[in-house]
């Protein structure tokens, strides 16, 4: 193994996966379920007992939480780390440890046109000279922005601000949400437990039977795809899609985001053909007044399985900082 190697991991409320990058190559990928260990130095060795000698000089690992002081506590997961600890586990000189959304944020300049899958038609090419943004649902909602020229990267919790209902039917969903949870933030039903809160509240209010099928994220995506599609779990999926393009367009339009808005997340890649035909486009450009501000936005997919690791390694080389 060479004397340069870096540990990289992108660490979810559902996943965790590591990888191994000398000289700007990465390899080594092995994805494990964080319900299968006790905490992330459980993880860390067990992926590390398949590569006896293996001596590293760097870590960056990408957290699906906000990052602050030396405790990490991850948002949809009981896994809570401190980075210290962490640190002296692996023995390394220098340890970076970033949101997960920040990672993806700071890949995006290195993906290429295999990478990146255009949503919608219409919009120009992304203006470099402006901002971008980053967001995503997967077990949570991510946020991140990419400054002008991609250098610089910040990530954010816009998927906790408060849903904004724009439909009647919206409304009476986050009606149904919020005598659940409450407050009813975007990440309610932009995520994996989004798409069966929005599955299981159509149950109330939409007169559907009872006796459908499972709310389960992954059952409800498949019902889709039915040669008889479910009818509530289409609805259901119909109505993310809109939000979601509402969202993209909210935060396009906060920052300015001629760079173009990219879409990443787990939840995506299952769903990109319906996304494609859905109105997610046509919710993304409808802001009254200012709908000829984000009609000049291109909207983007991010096609590329290790985006993670590759903004964690552009981060421990000083590519992108923020």
């Amino acid at each position: 193994m060479p004397n340069n190697t870096a540990l990289l991991a992108d660490i979810g409320g559902t996943n965790v996966s590591f990888a191994l990058s000398t000289d700007g190559d990465l390899f080594g990928h092995r994805s494990y379920k964080v319900a299968d260990f006790a905490g992330l130095d459980q993880a860390i060795d067990h992926y590390a007992r398949d590569r006896p000698g293996l001596a590293l000089t760097a870590a960056c690992f990408a957290v699906a939480c906000p990052i602050s002081g030396d405790q990490v506590d991850l948002t949809n997961s009981a896994w809570s780390f401190s980075k210290n600890s962490i640190q002296s586990h692996l023995s390394v000189d220098r340890f970076l440890v970033v949101n997960d959304f920040k990672a993806l944020a700071a890949a995006v300049p290195s993906l290429d046109a295999t990478h990146i899958i255009v949503v919608g038609s219409g919009a120009p090419a992304p203006d470099p000279a402006f901002p971008a943004c980053v967001l995503g649902p997967g077990t949570g909602l991510g946020v991140a922005l990419i400054g002008a020229g991609g250098g610089t990267v910040v990530d954010g919790e816009g998927g906790h601000m408060a849903f904004a209902a724009l439909t009647e039917e919206e409304t009476e969903v986050c009606r149904v949400l919020r005598k659940r949870f409450g407050r009813v933030s975007y990440e309610r039903l932009l995520s994996g437990s989004g798409l069966e809160n929005i599955f299981d509240a159509l149950g109330v209010v939409g007169g559907y039977s009872e006796a459908m099928i499972r709310s389960e994220a992954a059952v409800i995506l498949a019902a889709v795809t039915e040669d008889v599609p479910d009818a509530r779990a289409v609805r259901a999926l119909d109505l993310f899609c809109g939000v979601l393009g509402a969202f993209a367009g909210d935060l396009a339009l906060l920052t300015n985001a001629r760079g173009g808005v990219y879409l990443g997340g787990g939840i995506l890649p299952r769903m990109r053909p319906f996304l494609q035909k859905s109105d997610f486009r046509a919710r993304f450009e409808d802001k009254g007044r200012m709908s000829r501000i984000v009609q000049a936005i291109p909207t983007f997919g991010i096609d590329c399985d290790d985006a993670a690791f590759r903004g964690c390694r552009r981060l421990l080389a000083g590519q992108a900082t923020g």
